[in-house]
């Protein structure tokens, strides 16, 4: 937390001296950086670390980021083969969901592109995303391969509980080679870095 403050307070400095303090403080719909989001990530992380004290804790949080992470991957493969989503058609214009090629009259009758986006509009930011879950996938992935291990050395018999930890790993495995996919299909070289 020191360094993000830190990072906070040259923030802060160079915003003062910059060309525009509002901007600076708000950032910008494209870049979402401004010093109100990084304040509000000192305060997430704050306020989450003295919530979840246990690794237990932890643990669900992962896993439900991971879920959902997985759900956003699924959305993102179906747009694009083409297959469409009505149940998505409630969310405001900026998180819309619209498949490959097909326009909308409040865009100006623009295409969309053929760079995935998801539920995110915007594939830098969807791929970005999922860059985090693949590295969640790939912690609980390890994390699942010591109990496995364990399980194996311990006792004999394939357990039931043997097979629902097999089970998960090849979910998380799969669910980590299609958000690997999905990052390439968004064709964002930032997340690929």
């Amino acid at each position: 937390i020191i360094i993000l403050i830190g990072f906070l307070i040259v923030n802060l400095i160079a915003s003062l001296i910059g060309n525009s303090f509002t901007r600076s403080f708000w950032g910008t719909w494209q870049r979402m950086e401004g010093i109100i989001t990084i304040l509000y990530l000192i305060l997430m992380i704050f306020v989450t670390s003295n919530i979840f004290n246990s690794l237990e804790e932890w643990k669900k949080i992962f896993q439900f980021n991971l879920i959902v992470g997985f759900f956003v991957t699924f959305i993102s493969l179906c747009q694009f083969v083409g297959l469409p989503f009505r149940f998505l058609e409630f969310l405001p214009l900026t998180i819309l969901y619209m498949p490959l090629g097909e326009n909308y009259s409040a865009l100006s009758n623009t295409i969309i592109d053929a760079r995935i986006n998801g539920t995110f509009s915007n594939p830098n930011f969807l791929s970005q995303y999922l860059s985090f879950i693949v590295f969640i996938g790939l912690g609980l992935l390890f994390e699942k391969s010591i109990l496995i291990k364990r399980e194996l050395i311990n006792s004999n018999v394939f357990s039931s509980k043997l097979k629902k930890e097999f089970l998960m790993f090849f979910l998380i495995f799969f669910g980590i080679i299609c958000s690997m996919i999905t990052i390439i299909l968004t064709g964002s070289r930032g997340a690929l870095l």
